[in-house]
């Protein structure tokens, strides 16, 4: 009847963590695209999107071993004849915490496994990459490995999605050399040096500037330097 009327329908997936709202998610996409579908190969578009969001925006908790750490609204956008012609997504709220810390038994965000775990030498090479254990800032959970799950199968899924989709490579090589420079960011170390501090480890400094295409000077110059800005009251 909502169909008939061209009324518009929401659905709202709440719950726990743990309760089944990602899966929900997928089950209702999946439904709209093989009931609607559509004359673009749209729906095939946003259940592509999935694993994207999902690397960069998902992570292991100890209730769920694929929670979404963010909050997601969906738009899915139908012509007069009920076949999708669009979807819109917006997401809100990432954990952004969970980037540096993580819970015992608790993993950071899919993506910095995917990148350590892939098979592809020449993309660990140049992402200058080791195993997830050798990175201080995704190894507070002592949790790499997820029982069952390959991270480098779900890489390739991810970067199968991304092509699909129309990435280019220049797009999807800044995305997992910043993901990379987090990484080796998070093992910078520091020392003290008069009333200020240093960076011990210099060759890391290089690594993460180079992957994020900046001078590692002034990268460090950001790190150890406290900036302030004063207001100066104008004229009467």
């Amino acid at each position: 009847k909502a169909m008939q009327k061209k009324a518009n329908q929401s659905v709202i997936i709440s719950g726990e963590s743990g309760a089944g709202k990602t899966e929900a998610t997928k089950l209702i996409l999946q439904f709209l695209a093989e009931v609607a579908g559509s004359e673009s190969g749209v729906e095939q578009q946003v259940l592509l999107a999935n694993p994207i969001l999902e690397s960069f925006g998902n992570a292991k908790t100890i209730r769920n071993n694929n929670s979404s750490r963010f909050g997601k609204w969906m738009e899915i956008h139908f012509n007069g004849r009920s076949a999708i012609v669009g979807c819109r997504m917006v997401s809100y709220l990432l954990e952004k915490s969970r980037v540096a810390i993580q819970s015992v038994n608790e993993r950071s965000f899919h993506i910095f496994y995917q990148i350590c775990g892939t098979d592809d030498p020449a993309l660990r090479a140049e992402l200058q990459l080791d195993d997830a254990g050798s990175y201080s800032c995704i190894s507070h959970g002592d949790c790499p490995v997820i029982p069952g799950v390959d991270d480098n199968e779900e890489f390739h899924e991810n970067m199968n999605a991304m092509e699909k989709l129309n990435f280019g490579e220049d797009n999807k090589k800044s995305l997992l050399r910043v993901c990379a420079a987090i990484l080796h960011l998070g093992n910078l170390q520091f020392s003290p040096e008069g009333e200020g501090s240093v960076v011990s480890n210099p060759d890391v400094l290089d690594v993460a500037a180079s992957l994020l295409g900046v001078r590692a000077d002034m990268l460090r110059e950001n790190l150890v330097s406290r900036m302030f800005k004063t207001v100066g009251r104008g004229s009467a």
